[in-house]
């Protein structure tokens, strides 16, 4: 009589299928949990940078012209470089980073993601 070792075919395959299935149930839901995340991400950074600008408008009584002007010598205990955004791969595509994917609007210090209205907005770079 021959001493039965190891796995059949069938019992291989059966396991592939299960294997499969249980991958293609979690796939969906950890890369729903990634864009989740960068969504929160983003909404800190805009969070972050309006308390940027209102720092600066309290200081010099205007929210700046420019987000060079938050780089200036006064203003760099609060922000070294800008964060930024990760939902944008655009941001991170162009120029290594120095474009951070935020934009603001000068008169009123509102931040938001860039889309395609940009007039009357400042982007936010890092030089």
């Amino acid at each position: 009589m021959r001493d039965k070792r190891g796995f059949t075919l069938f019992e291989v395959l059966a396991v592939v299928v299960v294997i499969g299935l249980l991958a293609s149930m979690i796939t969906p839901r950890v890369f729903n949990s990634v864009g989740v995340a960068k969504g929160n991400v983003c909404e800190g950074n805009i969070k972050m940078l309006e308390g940027i600008l209102e720092l600066y408008a309290i200081e010099h009584g205007e929210y700046p012209e420019s987000s060079g002007d938050l780089k200036s010598s006064d203003m760099r205990d609060y922000c070294n470089s800008f964060p930024v955004c990760p939902c944008e791969e655009k941001a991170e595509a162009e120029g290594n980073g120095k474009w951070t994917g935020y934009v603001y609007n000068p008169e009123t210090g509102e931040v938001k993601k860039e889309d395609s209205d940009t007039s009357g907005v400042v982007k936010f770079v890092n030089e």
